[in-house]
């Protein structure tokens, strides 16, 4: 009889082993495949923009922005899946960044976010630009205000932080205010002759094409501004 158990036990745990094995096969075969169709759109819409796609982005770019908060996450870093190409109001690079953080002596953990990065030939002064959290609404409370402007409902939405005002007021035009309150939830980053946005998360194909629009206005509203 107990043989027959420990014979029956087996084979449960036989069967138990593979269905796990089964199980990660498939789950890792369904994020296989969803990424493989997240990078084909990515390079449809390079196709569909008049942009190239690459695979692998050059790393100058975090250098140049390596004193960006948006860069320096982790304790690795890399971008991938770039489309790229040079535009009437700028050149364009929409890409993935992955950074890497070590969570313990045997433990890493890998985040992904897109960015949208625009080059301009003028040059700024540092800016940020973020959605308001309720922290910047207590400051605001107890007198320590951020940089304001003539639109209320901005104001209400977004926080700013600059070198002075003059740069805040020279980057944040009404062009680019239109912007970021018809695009809700956008990161902004100006510095030198970057411009760099972002929704703190990996986007989908289909909204490259609302990022290069976005890279878009943001280079017509700032043409004329810079030095």
């Amino acid at each position: 009889m107990n043989e027959f158990l420990n014979a029956v036990l087996a084979v449960l745990l036989g069967l138990s082993v593979a269905g796990v094995v089964l199980l990660a096969s498939v789950i890792a075969y369904y994020f296989y495949t969803r990424e493989r169709r997240r990078v084909q759109g990515i390079a449809r819409v390079a196709k569909h923009l008049g942009l190239e796609f690459s695979g692998w982005n050059e790393m100058d770019l975090l250098f140049e922005c390596r004193n960006f908060k948006a860069f320096g996450l982790g304790d690795d870093e890399w971008t991938l899946n770039a489309v790229h190409g040079r535009k009437p109001f700028g050149n364009v690079s929409i890409f993935d960044y992955r950074y890497v953080l070590k969570i313990n002596e045997a433990a890493l953990r890998e985040f992904r976010r897109t960015y949208a990065c625009l080059i301009l030939p003028q040059s700024f002064n540092h800016v940020m630009v973020r959605p308001e959290n309720v922290l910047d609404k207590v400051s605001a409370m107890a007198g320590l205000d951020d940089i304001n402007f003539e639109s209320e409902r901005f104001n209400q939405e977004y926080f700013i932080s600059a070198d002075n005002k003059k740069s805040a007021y020279e980057v944040v035009t009404p062009g680019i205010m239109n912007c970021l309150l018809r695009h809700k939830g956008l990161h902004m980053e100006v510095g030198g002759n970057y411009v760099l946005v972002h929704r703190k998360r990996l986007l989908s194909s289909a909204e490259f094409i609302e990022m290069y629009h976005v890279l878009e206005q943001i280079g017509e509203a700032l043409a004329d501004k810079g030095c």
